[in-house]
């Protein structure tokens, strides 16, 4: 408000008076950042070194000359935090005013500080008593309303436009400089902004590490607060700014001073110093860099001079602005007294109809210069002009000359470094807009007249905005690095290739494609092994049965958090270095802990050859089988191929919906990233390391599911024990295969699918050998591997003396399992709070309570980057009761008759145990409350629940014994048999809606999910319970007919792998379509059938990116014959199978209908706004084409040549690469 009364000849005084004083309080924010430091705990010279930081961090000197609010609030909000931690140690007049009077001035500055004054009236509250408190309010109150008499004398208008800016947080009706940062991510967007740019990334993960490990006083806990307030409320906004962060600058720098006292004490003295000597000097180097700025000419004026220059002498000068947002003096002080004519083109402007296309073309002909830029404006102008299509002609014919100006100058300021220049064009552009905007100078060259613009700009083609924002800042990129003018090119951002020999023979399989994948997981796991050791410690082989895997988890991990940073980290290249580092970390490992010398012994390394004999010996088995049935083809094989390419191609995380192109991928894609990183490594396409993927994953599961169950026992039984598991989750099949075996007199004409669909109507129960040889690379074939990792994680640590590194290894294992599959997520989170509950009762303490809290928060916020993409709008989800659909005793006895016979003999030798003690007051309670339920069932739905009494026995009388047992604190087999039978329990009761909602398929996903898991525990235990009850039998006879019983039994289970291989191969593959070749390439079918396709997928695979989007017909769900070339070459479609994008969250009506309009469409500007729309950069017509949609609309692919430009052409179909 004080502005208003300066006289207009002394504004421009006022602002270079204000720029020296936003310096002069830049200089005090570093002093008090080193007051700071030494109140809150820190040593002299690392009070010193937060000073220091504080006064070069990148932000915080490009800020220092801003007469922005933010430099002021920073030295106001530190002044407070110094001023009230010198109250508390001295009670004086002179520190209360001073408090109060910096916090009315930080209320002034921002009203976002309001917080500030509140959390120090808290901390200060103990000394209420003292005369001075009171006054502080008053204090902050006076100097808050004389710095801002306006919210006084004006308080309605005054509320009202905080009331709209808080709107504008929110994003509602934002100004249009607000839309930069439309459909950026909370959070990540200001961290990745303080990680690359504002702090730097070393400090800012020394921060974050001074953080944790600093020592908590009640003055770090104000600092904190405000921080945390600061870090909700900023990451969360809707404008995210830079300089909102600069307040918080200070305590990043206090607290990598922290980081660097906590190293301190872990390093040696002469490693310390020389880590702090490289780090002071590398963040001077940066603030220097940054400065260099400062010392520059501005882009203003260097373009006002080269426009001087450039001119005829003594004429005027005629300039148009791409907007008022340029802020382009309307010439430099070279120009003297020549005239300047400066005119705005409303680019960004409301208007989208014929007065603006006149108004624009007579200022474009009247115009000599026409200026734009690129900072924070041009780009929100990119966001904004593309809804209007009158802009969007007018920007891209000036970008490929049709409006007569060509490109003749970038004028523009970098950071530099001793003549080397650091390009910051990735970073937030709102850090630019003050310092170092680039301006593009367009010279008006050929002096079209103003009807020929206007007739120019509404023939133009529109490219999408991703393409002309690459176009625009291309030119200053090569401007920079160049320095020259004369190597500015309008070059086409994706150059055509034709299709060569070597595109068709891309896809083909080689031969040792095998080789090399099993070879990198071998090589990963030795590499591990001192990190299983350390983290699963006496497991198989001293953790060698899980170093495979484990050490794959965390190294994938690492590189998805990489993969969140605003850079293409992703690549081959880099992939493929980190890994090769990893190998030689590995290697350093085994040499600087000796590590052979702890591993020699005979019994280590016979548990080694097992567990490595077991892999490969599966692998080569399901790798045999997959070479005769290679087929991506059925079932939601095409939609896991996408994600699979995808996942391989993908530069950057999250990735990309490859079935509903320009958002992000909303499913559980972890697990599929878990297998494209090796692909991506090796080279290999999708359609070969998919089929090696299916072979891989029961491979692992071997070594893991030997390593769990033979733990259960002791020697000499494990061997035996883990190699029963290993066949009773890889090589068993349920009961169905012995039905139908009777039924048919052989297995002749199995019928494969029975067996996991119709045994339990409206349902499906999958067991593991089911999934493996159906070939569904799904997310909860995948996510079995974690979900026994993790098994095998609980099993071999005890929680009540764990270590941080293993804790933060379980924390990813089991936070892995959420982006993969949250069912699997769900059931290991209630397993671990079970067994601490177990773990109490049996000991009543409560010291494993604690790590599990920290292992389930840990695991959720590990992957909070997923969560908070990742949502379920149109998916309700609930819980809800079966009702009378329970399953029948017959089928329960169908589906888990291997098993239930020994979880029966145990209970009954539980039940008798206590009956014969006469311990009848538990058995009556249990059995009390069983039969309870049972009744309720009969009369709410009037069915028996026999199932339900059956598993509910089961699980008595297992409890029983897990009760009885001697206290662990370890997972044991009868805890997961019990787990396995409440499941069971609770699937007879509860589903749990999704997207399937109610109708008699409800609990198809809740059977299908948690049965799924069960099998695995029963498995993994069942060889250990029915041991033990061998044991326990006294009499020879009894002894020989139980060893009959486990023989029958498991003859029973083998008989359903004899039929469903040959069913598999024969009758569910296309080899009952005539001979194909023995091979793992999984799209063999589609280079027989429809070989034009097959070149298709092969060249896009070879030169698509995952920021194409290629336009082809889609369908309803399980239509194999649609969407196969998205789906195998990794380049996102706009619309694949319609359901599927609606489970997934995406509305698929407007979409199909507009794919389908397009298609049809002999309105060729109606064709073009769809493909602007869904930004197509390819479009295929072939069979499905034409089949579905005609051909009336397929004539303008060819009279519309400059517009689609062939790529791939055969008779029976063709590629055109869209030509904006």
């Amino acid at each position: 408000m004080w502005l208003g009364l300066v006289s207009p000849d002394h504004f421009q005084e006022m602002i270079v008076s204000g720029r020296m004083f936003a310096a002069m309080l830049s200089l005090g924010s570093i002093y008090l950042t080193g007051r700071l430091a030494s109140y809150l705990g820190l040593s002299k010279w690392a009070s010193y070194l937060a000073a220091f930081l504080m006064a070069v961090f990148p932000l915080s000197v490009q800020l220092s000359q801003y007469s922005t609010v933010d430099a002021h609030l920073t030295f106001f909000s530190l002044l407070s935090f110094e001023r009230a931690f010198a109250y508390r140690s001295h009670h004086t007049w002179k520190n209360i005013i001073c408090l109060g009077a910096s916090l009315g001035a930080a209320l002034a500055c921002k009203i976002t500080a309001i917080p500030l004054p509140l959390m120090i009236f808290i901390f200060l509250w103990p000394l209420r008593k003292n005369t001075h408190f009171w006054t502080l309010p008053l204090v902050t109150l006076l100097c808050f309303f004389t710095m801002q008499p306006y919210a006084l004398l004006d308080w309605f208008n005054f509320s009202r436009e905080i009331q709209e800016q808080i709107q504008w947080a929110r994003g509602i009706n934002p100004p249009i400089f607000f839309h930069q940062y439309e459909n950026t991510l909370k959070y990540l967007y200001s961290i990745k902004n303080l990680f690359a740019y504002s702090v730097g990334s070393a400090s800012f993960v020394l921060a974050c590490y001074g953080i944790i490990t600093s020592k908590k006083n009640q003055n770090q806990f104000l600092i904190l607060g405000w921080l945390l307030w600061n870090v909700v409320m900023l990451g969360a906004s809707y404008a995210k700014f830079s300089r909102y962060w600069l307040p918080l600058l200070p305590i990043f720098a206090i607290y990598t001073s922290f980081g660097f006292e906590s190293l301190k004490r872990h390093l040696p003295r002469w490693l310390n110093r020389t880590v702090i000597g490289i780090f002071v000097a590398f963040s001077a180097l940066t603030g220097v860099a940054t400065h260099t700025i400062h010392l520059q000419k501005h882009p203003y004026r260097k373009a006002s001079e080269w426009l001087d220059n450039d001119a005829a002498p003594q004429k005027d000068i005629h300039i148009l602005l791409d907007s008022v947002w340029v802020g382009f003096p309307p010439v430099g002080t070279k120009l003297g007294s020549r005239h300047t004519k400066v005119n705005y083109a409303e680019l960004f402007g409301l208007m989208n109809d014929s007065t603006y296309v006149d108004r624009i073309s007579n200022k474009l002909f009247e115009a000599e210069y026409f200026i734009t830029l690129n900072h924070m404006s041009i780009r929100t102008a990119y966001e904004q002009i593309y809804r209007k299509p009158i802009q969007a002609k007018t920007f891209d014919a000036l970008l490929n000359g049709t409006l007569g100006y060509k490109l003749s100058k970038v004028v523009t300021t970098q950071p530099m470094f001793l003549k080397k220049i650091l390009n910051d064009f990735s970073l937030d552009p709102s850090i630019a807009i003050y310092d170092h905007p680039t301006l593009f100078i367009w010279k008006n060259q050929r002096h079209f007249s103003a009807g020929m613009i206007k007739e120019n700009i509404l023939d133009t083609f529109v490219q999408s905005p991703s393409s002309s924002l690459k176009t625009y800042e291309s030119f200053a990129t090569d401007s920079i690095n160049a320095n020259e003018l004369g190597s500015l090119k309008q070059k086409d951002i994706l150059p055509i290739r034709t299709e060569s020999a070597q595109d068709r023979q891309i896809l083909d399989g080689k031969w040792w494609h095998p080789v090399i994948w099993i070879l990198f997981f071998m090589l990963s796991g030795i590499a591990g092994w001192p990190l299983a050791n350390k983290v699963i410690p006496n497991s198989s082989g001293q953790g060698y049965g899980t170093s495979k895997l484990l050490v794959w988890i965390v190294f994938a991990y690492v590189l998805w958090c990489i993969g969140h940073l605003p850079y293409q980290l992703l690549s081959q290249t880099i992939v493929g270095i980190l890994w090769v580092a990893l190998l030689m970390f590995g290697g350093f490992t085994w040499l600087r802990t000796n590590f052979t010398c702890q591993i020699k012994s005979w019994d280590t390394m016979k548990e080694v050859l097992i567990v490595e004999g077991i892999t490969l010996m599966v692998f080569v088995i399901f790798y045999l089988f997959r070479l005769f049935a290679p087929d991506i083809y059925w079932s939601e094989n095409p939609i896991d191929l996408s994600y699979l390419a995808l996942l391989t191609k993908s530069l950057t995380m999250p990735p990309v919906d490859p079935g509903y192109s320009g958002t992000t991928l909303n499913y559980y894609y972890y697990g599929f990233y878990l297998f494209a990183l090796p692909a991506k490594i090796l080279g290999i396409p999708p359609n070969i390391s998919y089929g090696l993927s299916m072979a891989t994953v029961p491979a692992l599961m071997g070594g893991l599911v030997f390593t769990l169950s033979s733990s259960f026992v002791k020697r000499p039984y494990q061997i035996m024990c883990g190699l029963m598991s290993v066949i009773l989750t890889l090589f068993i099949g349920n009961l169905d295969g012995v039905i139908q075996f009777i039924e048919k007199g052989g297995v002749n004409g199995f019928n494969f699918f029975r067996s996991a669909h119709e045994v339990i109507p409206f349902t499906v129960h999958e067991f593991p050998l089911w999934s493996y040889l159906f070939v569904d690379l799904h997310a909860h074939l995948i996510s079995g591997l974690l979900f026994v990792l993790f098994l095998c994680w609980m099993r071999f640590v005890d929680l009540s003396k764990i270590k941080k590194s293993q804790l933060a290894i379980g924390a990813v294992i089991l936070g892995s399992m959420g982006p993969s599959s949250t069912w699997d997520y769900f059931t290991c989170v209630m397993l671990v709070l079970l067994s601490a509950t177990y773990y109490y009762y049996k000991t009543r303490k409560l010291d494993q309570i604690r790590p599990s809290m920290v292992l389930i928060i840990g695991s959720y916020l590990l992957f909070l980057p997923f969560y908070l993409i990742f949502t379920k709008k149109m998916a309700k989800l609930g819980v809800g009761f079966v009702g009378d659909q329970m399953t029948n005793l017959y089928s329960s006895i169908v589906c888990f008759g291997i098993f239930l016979p020994f979880v029966l003999a145990e209970s009954f030798r539980e039940i008798g145990v206590r009956v014969k003690s006469k311990q009848y007051k538990l058995l009556v309670l249990i059995f009390s409350i069983i039969l309870s339920m049972v009744l309720i069932l009969f009369l709410s739905f009037s069915r028996i629940p026999g199932t339900f009494l059956l598993y509910g026995f089961c699980s008595v009388g297992v409890l029983l014994a897990l009760l009885n047992q001697q206290k662990s604190q370890y997972l044991s087999a009868r805890g997961l048999i019990f787990y396995a039978m409440i499941i069971l329990c609770m699937c007879e009761v509860f589903f749990i809606r999704d997207w399937l909602q109610g109708g008699e398929w409800k609990r198809m996903n809740t059977v299908f999910k948690f049965y799924y898991q069960v099998w695995f525990m029963f498995a993994l235990a069942l060889p250990c319970i029915a041991l033990d009850v061998y044991q326990r039998i006294r009499t020879v006879k009894e002894k020989k007919l139980f060893c009959v019983l486990c023989v029958v039994l498991l003859i029973c289970g083998l008989l359903w792998p004899l039929g469903a291989w040959r069913s598999r191969v024969i009758d569910h593959s296309f080899q009952r379509q005539g001979r194909f070749d023995v091979t793992m390439n999984g799209l063999d079918w589609l280079k027989h059938l429809r070989p034009h396709e097959y070149r298709t997928v092969a060249w896009l695979w070879q030169n698509g990116k995952t920021d194409d989007v290629i336009l082809e017909a889609g369908h309803h769900d399980y239509q194999y014959e649609y969407n196969v070339v998205s789906s195998a070459s990794g380049v996102p479609t706009v619309q694949s199978w319609w359901s599927h994008t609606e489970q997934r969250d995406r509305p698929y009506y407007k979409r199909s209908m507009d794919v389908r309009e397009f298609y049809q469409t002999q309105d060729i500007n109606r064709a073009i706004q769809i493909l602007r729309d869904y930004h197509v950069t390819y479009v295929y017509v072939a069979e499905r084409e034409r089949e579905q949609y005609g051909i009336q609309g397929l004539s303008k692919f060819t009279t519309s040549s400059k517009l689609f430009e062939p790529v791939l052409v055969d008779p029976l179909g063709n590629l055109y690469r869209v030509i904006y």
